[in-house]
């Protein structure tokens, strides 16, 4: 039999099949694993006659009880069907059919697929099936499926045709769609999916994407949430089926939904410009009704300290926060406007909502400070556990609060912290980190610490090591117990503004796999550990301004130590990792689940530990402070909770320093030569001209490249390369001193008995 004959034979049989099920009484809602129609059986007498033993479909009819089986044709004569009715003479080479059923799953009408993507619809009349739908309840294609999973919070996905559909469905996911294709969308569709989230999934061609307009603008005011996917890498009148064939995944396309921004009206579809005046009345009657309604609830307006306005909401997990200006907010009030008014929140009145709450927030309102994930006042510390509880951390212990005093901002990627065990072990951390001695372990643990502390500046974390050291797991070890979100770990970000944003909307920041950082980068992360931030203008706007304020924590990582400016190095905890032995490889699922399970003792260890750290660190006294002196005390106290001494923290964080210095020297050509300079002579005195032609002919030697943007290339950025590295020069032995007298200015270089033949300090202590 050729393939266009089997078709037929599938056409007839689906044409068979139902004129069929309307003589049998199948299961309401369930179906076998092939599609087929569970029934109860007609053919034998079985001790449980109720019970749906019968298989029925396309292929014929099995009974599961009596194992005995035959064809439709021969089902269709038991049941004494008048098969003079059946119009197996005419056939449509369909390659296939797609049921569009009730909410209780029995067949309305049926989509047939045609050779060249031509479809045609029919139904039953009569026990005979005509090819139209005239007088059938049209409905959207897996009705069922929809209605049943209504209350499980699920996101609908629409797609523009059946096949898509299925293969959506494959991934676990609920998907639908309208019969008839693009520009078919009904009303009565949108209301199905009220107060859901949807998702859309256009194909890459102008009738989907404006199918998918039309489709969010029917749904807004009704869904809960709207999205329009654009899938990457498509040709045009692809669609999600081609882009699965491709070999995409479901996680791929949940990331892409996540990244994507929930879908608004544009200006045309809130422009009233052509409303009747008695409709305009009716708009801004409607949106006084509301404001009225909302100022009465006991909602709490406010402005942040950048005076941008915010509400204080109530939820049945607790109080969150909102900006005005976001999506969230549209589609909290989009909801509560139906179910308070029962109706749809139209665009304009939305805009003039906003609007009032806006001048309410910002000139009526009280400045209120937001934080991301940790909070500081004089006597607590509030990290954010989900949005609605934080735990309170003092000097007597720690809790969980819910609405807390502290408000902090929530967004979409972060994710929730576990709860914290009492008496957790906070040393545990060290079992899922390849760090081997114990200085440097004692400075993680109190570095994870003082990293709970949103006011002091925290140094960069800096792994570095050859490959499967474990840098990108440590990473992420560090991110889920400080600042958990969708994203732990991520590449470089392509300018400043987006690098701003990141730090906006994170406490906790790591980069992973770099293999270099350019200037802009590094003094961006300096900035994020002194806390300061970025501006820009305020888009379509002339004199506004956006500012981003943002205090973190920064963590690079990279097969070499890729952080070379001595500002930042300065400012760094360097931590090399060495390649983990065949037997201390895990699986991944062994390793997290591991860490999972021991994560709240962790938390509940590290939250005690910072209680404790509060309590000492008023009455510390260092005899003197390192680098970074805030964190230096901070790290001190830590370390005294953790049954240590702060010598112990200062011996592990002075052999940091070295490490720094040793990095900063060889990220540095400049110091390099001087060094090499300095191993001839113990003093040298000459202007930054005399210098740089000296040092130029020991770059040979030390095979430096002169035209590398790491040399100076005139005698003004010799001072100034000078000067980034003086600090570690002093450190080896090496002073450098910049004098101004008759003679204009010199540089003075010095090297004390310290520096021995190879260069190398004699001070540096491993």
């Amino acid at each position: 039999m050729s393939i266009q004959q089997k078709i037929q034979v599938i056409d007839r049989n689906q044409e068979l099949l139902m004129l069929i099920l309307p003589h049998l009484d199948y299961h309401p809602s369930k179906r076998a694993s092939n599609g087929d129609y569970m029934c109860k059986c007609v053919f034998h007498n079985h001790n449980h006659p109720d019970e749906y033993k019968m298989n029925v479909g396309l292929n014929g009819w099995w009974c599961n009880s009596a194992g005995e089986g035959g064809e439709l044709v021969q089902l269709a004569q038991h049941l004494r069907i008048d098969l003079s009715k059946y119009s197996s003479n005419q056939t449509y080479n369909a390659e296939k059919a797609f049921d569009y059923t009730d909410e209780k799953g029995n067949l309305l009408f049926q989509v047939v697929r045609l050779p060249g993507k031509k479809f045609r619809q029919r139904q039953m009349v009569n026990g005979e099936v005509k090819w139209n739908v005239k007088g059938v309840r049209k409905v959207p294609y897996r009705l069922r499926e929809l209605t049943e999973s209504e209350n499980d919070n699920s996101t609908v996905f629409i797609c523009e045709g059946e096949k898509d559909v299925d293969n959506v469905r494959k991934l676990g996911l609920i998907a639908t769609c309208n019969p008839g294709g693009a520009g078919k969308w009904r009303k009565e569709y949108s209301k199905l999916l009220k107060g859901r989230n949807i998702v859309l999934l256009p194909d890459n061609d102008d009738p989907g994407r404006k199918h998918m307009e039309t489709v969010a603008r029917m749904s807004h005011g009704i869904a809960k949430t709207i999205k329009i996917v654009n899938l990457p890498g498509f040709k045009e009148k692809q669609d999600i089926s081609d882009w699965l064939r491709k070999g995409n995944s479901v996680d791929d396309l949940l990331k892409l939904v996540d990244e994507a921004e929930e879908w608004e009206p544009s200006d045309l579809d809130v422009n009233d410009k052509d409303l009747s005046d008695a409709e305009k009345e009716k708009r801004e009657s409607q949106a006084n009704t509301i404001l009225k309604h909302l100022l009465k609830s006991g909602i709490e307006l406010f402005h942040d300290q950048r005076e941008k306005p915010y509400i204080i909401i109530q939820t049945k997990n607790g109080q969150e926060v909102l900006s005005v200006d976001s999506k969230r907010f549209k589609t909290w009030l989009s909801n509560l406007v139906w179910q308070d008014f029962e109706t749809a929140l139209n665009g304009q009145v939305l805009k003039t909502i906003r609007t009032q709450f806006a001048g309410k927030a910002i000139h009526d309102g009280y400045q209120r400070e937001l934080n991301v994930r940790y909070a500081r006042n004089e006597e607590s510390i509030w990290i954010d556990l989900d949005g609605h509880q934080a735990v309170k951390v003092t000097q007597t212990g720690h809790e969980i609060v819910t609405n807390p005093p502290a408000l902090f901002r929530w967004f979409s990627h972060m994710k929730p912290l576990s709860t914290p065990e009492k008496n957790g072990d906070s040393l545990q951390i060290t079992k899922f980190l390849n760090i081997q001695d114990s200085d440097s372990k004692l400075l993680l643990v109190c570095y994870l610490i003082a990293a709970m502390n949103p006011t002091i500046p925290i140094p960069a974390l800096v792994f570095h090591g050859v490959k499967g050291s474990t840098k990108t797991t440590s990473l992420k070890v560090i991110k889920r117990i400080l600042d958990p979100s969708r994203v732990l770990v991520r590449g470089t970000v392509p300018d400043q503004d987006g690098f701003s944003l990141a730090a906006w909307q994170n406490r906790v920041l790591f980069f992973d796999n770099l293999s270099s950082i350019p200037p802009w980068f590094s003094d961006a992360c300096c900035r994020v550990i002194t806390g300061e931030g970025w501006s820009k203008r305020t888009l379509y706007t002339d004199e506004d301004v956006t500012f981003f304020e943002y205090r973190g924590v920064i963590g690079l990582a990279g097969i070499n130590c890729i952080v070379d400016k001595s500002d930042l190095l300065d400012r760094s905890i360097i931590i090399p990792l060495n390649s983990l032995t065949p037997k201390e490889r895990r699986l991944e699922s062994e390793f997290w689940g591991e860490f999972e399970d021991a994560l709240p003792s962790i938390l509940g260890g590290l939250y005690d530990t910072l209680s404790k750290t509060l309590a000492i660190v008023p009455t510390l006294k260092l005899p003197e402070l390192p680098r970074m002196a805030d964190f230096g005390l901070f790290g001190s106290a830590a370390a005294i909770a953790l049954g240590k001494t702060s010598d112990d923290f200062l011996r592990a964080y002075n052999g940091n320093i070295n490490r720094q210095n040793e990095a900063a020297i060889d990220a540095s050509y400049v110091a390099q030569a001087v060094i090499e300079l300095m191993k001839k002579e113990a003093h040298w005195k000459g202007s930054s001209t005399e210098l740089l032609d000296e040092l130029n002919q020991l770059t040979d030697g030390l095979r430096i490249n002169r035209k590398s943007h790491k040399w100076p290339q005139d005698p003004s950025w010799l001072t100034r390369r000078l000067k980034e590295v003086e600090p570690n020069l002093q450190v080896i032995g090496i002073n450098v001193e910049h004098e101004r007298g008759n003679e204009g200015r010199k540089i003075v270089i010095t090297v004390n008995e310290d520096l021995n033949s190879d260069g190398n300090c004699n001070l540096i202590e491993e």
